[in-house]
């Protein structure tokens, strides 16, 4: 009997849901607590914008997306957008295109914009994968 997931696939998702969490708890502070989440260290936001952009991109490879035929490119690109908008967002860089004033705002919608293409993606890759399964049965 063949095991459910790998462990590098599991570990990887792991490590994707945590950092995920660190940099979803980082942005939202400001909004949901009345002082700010000061972190002891700025690399922190760093670090888990880099494992989530490298575990994501290790999750959706590992998810095969061969398998959706020609709407794999779609799915690519969803992949892509949401994670350089991640990544762009949760580091000092977006302080410095936008200003400190409307980082944290900038940073909130583009974490949530993220999380959205992230969930739409996964059901996209669903779809598609079926529809790819049928045109093979027939």
């Amino acid at each position: 009997m063949g095991s459910v997931v790998s462990l590098p696939v599991y570990a990887s998702r792991v490590a994707h849901m945590l950092s995920g969490m660190i940099l979803f708890a980082g942005v939202a502070s400001p909004f949901l607590y009345e002082g700010s989440l000061v972190l002891k260290d700025t690399r922190v936001m760093i670090a888990a914008s880099v494992i989530t952009l490298f575990t994501g991109l290790f999750n959706a490879g590992a998810l095969e997306p061969k398998r959706m035929k020609e709407a794999a490119k779609g799915w690519r690109l969803m992949i892509y957008a949401g994670k350089g908008t991640l990544f762009l967002a949760c580091t000092p860089l977006a302080d410095k295109l936008v200003g400190s004033e409307n980082g944290k705002l900038v940073k909130a919608a583009a974490v949530t914009m993220s999380v959205m293409i992230a969930s739409y993606s996964r059901f996209y890759r669903e779809h598609h994968v079926k529809i790819a399964e049928k045109k093979a049965d027939n």
